[in-house]
């Protein structure tokens, strides 16, 4: 699926992610164009990878709203 992989990369964006963590099944492709796309929050977990998310925010700001609305067409 590969070829999927720039839209995908690029769909992902309205919705403003702060982390990405990818495993060893998105594959190195998909990492590189994630990383290249929204750079320092993109990590490569692996074995004996540990990540603490502090929950102490208010739950409101921990939110991640979607977008209004989308483009009819996309631009891929």
């Amino acid at each position: 699926m590969e070829r999927l992989i720039p839209q995908t990369v690029e769909s992902l964006g309205p919705f403003d992610v702060a982390y990405f963590i990818t495993g060893h099944c998105t594959g190195w492709r998909a990492l590189h164009a994630l990383a290249n796309a929204y750079g320092e929050r993109v990590s490569q977990s692996a074995i004996g990878t540990r990540y603490l998310f502090d929950a102490s925010a208010h739950p409101a700001e921990r939110v991640t709203t979607a977008p209004a609305s989308f483009e009819a067409s996309p631009s891929w």
